[in-house]
C-alpha cells in the first residue's frame, strides 16, 4: 500500500520537471542571430557592422537575411510608409536617365518554427539595369544587346547602368560627329615628311633616305650596294652618292658615265688626231690619217 502511494506521489513530481525544462533553440541561420531577451532570431544590420559592404559607390540597403547594393540614386520604399530618399549626383555620360530604384517591403507570414521575419517580394531596377537570378539588379550591357543609339562611325562602351558613344582613334568628336585628327598639323611625328590620311598618318623620307623599321625615323640609303647607279666606280654619302671613273677615263655630264681621255702626249703630225668614241659607256682611242689639204 506504502509502494502504491509512493509511486502515485513520483508520477507528478516527474510530470512537472519535464514541463518546467523546454528546450530552446538558439541557433540561427545565416543572416540572422538569436535575441535572447525576445527568444527569438534577429535580422542581422551587415550595413551597420560591415567596413564598405559595397563596392564601386553603390548604397548599402539591409535586407532581412542579408543586405542589398543599389544606385545612389535609388529610392527605398517601405511597407511602413516611410520613404529613405538618396539625392542624385550629378556625372555620368549624356545617356544616363537617372531614374530610382523601388523596392517595395511586404509582410508576408513568417516561420513560427523558424521566428522568420518576411522577406521581399518586388523589386523595380532603374534604366540601365535588370533583375538577375539572384534578384538582384544588375547593368545591361547596351552595347552587347545593340540597344545604344551610337552613329555607325561611333563606338559603343559599356559604362555601369549606362553607355558612352566615343570615336574611333585617329578622329575626335566634334558635336555628335567624328571628325578626321589631322597628326600632322598637331605635332611632329615624324623624322623628315608627314602625311595625314583619315583617322591616321604616314610618314615619308627625303631623297637619299629610307625609313627605318620604327616607321618615324629616316636612314641613309646606301644607293651603291642597292643599285649600280654608277658606270664605274660608286662611293655612298649621307643621303646621298658620288661616282667616278677608273684610270683613262673621266665623268661625262650627267656625272654618271665615264669618257674615255686621248692620252696627255699629242701626235704632231699634220696626218693623224685623236678622236674619243663612247659605245654604251666603253670608250676607244683609235687613230684618224687626214689628207694632206
Amino acid at each position: 500500500m506504502l509502494g502504491i502511494l509512493f509511486f502515485a506521489t513520483l508520477i507528478p513530481s516527474i510530470s512537472t520537471q519535464e514541463t518546467d525544462e523546454t528546450i530552446t533553440y538558439t541557433q540561427c541561420t545565416d543572416g540572422y542571430e538569436w535575441d535572447p531577451i525576445r527568444q527569438q532570431c534577429k535580422d542581422i544590420d551587415e550595413c551597420g557592422i560591415m567596413q564598405e559592404p559595397c563596392k564601386g559607390g553603390m548604397k548599402c540597403v539591409n535586407h532581412y537575411g542579408g543586405y542589398l547594393c543599389l544606385p545612389r540614386t535609388a529610392q527605398i520604399l517601405l511597407n511602413n510608409g516611410q520613404e529613405d530618399t538618396v539625392i542624385s549626383q550629378n556625372g555620368g555620360s549624356q545617356q544616363s536617365t537617372g531614374q530610382n530604384v523601388y523596392v517595395e517591403r511586404t509582410n508576408s507570414a513568417p516561420d513560427p518554427a523558424r521566428n522568420l521575419p518576411s522577406t521581399v517580394q518586388l523589386m523595380q531596377c532603374a534604366s540601365g539595369y535588370e533583375l538577375n537570378a539572384q534578384n538582384m539588379c544588375q547593368d545591361i550591357d547596351e552595347c552587347l544587346t545593340g540597344t545604344h543609339n551610337c552613329r555607325p562611325d561611333q563606338v559603343c562602351t559599356n559604362m555601369r547602368g549606362s553607355f558612352s558613344c566615343l570615336c574611333p582613334r585617329g578622329y575626335q568628336k566634334r558635336g555628335e560627329q567624328c571628325i578626321d585628327i589631322d597628326e600632322c598639323s598637331v605635332s611632329s611625328f615624324c623624322h623628315h615628311r608627314c602625311v595625314n590620311t583619315l583617322g591616321s598618318y604616314y610618314c615619308q623620307c627625303n631623297p637619299g633616305f629610307q625609313l627605318a623599321s620604327n616607321n618615324y625615323t629616316c636612314v641613309d640609303l646606301d644607293e651603291c650596294s642597292t643599285s649600280s647607279p654608277c658606270a664605274q666606280e660608286c662611293y655612298n654619302m649621307i643621303g646621298s652618292y658620288i661616282c667616278q671613273c677608273s684610270p683613262g677615263y673621266e665623268l661625262s655630264r650627267d656625272r654618271v658615265n665615264c669618257e674615255g681621255k686621248c692620252p696627255p702626249y699629242v701626235y704632231f703630225h699634220a696626218f693623224v688626231t685623236c678622236f674619243k668614241v663612247m659605245f654604251a659607256a666603253l670608250h676607244f682611242y683609235f687613230k684618224v690619217s687626214l689628207p694632206f689639204l
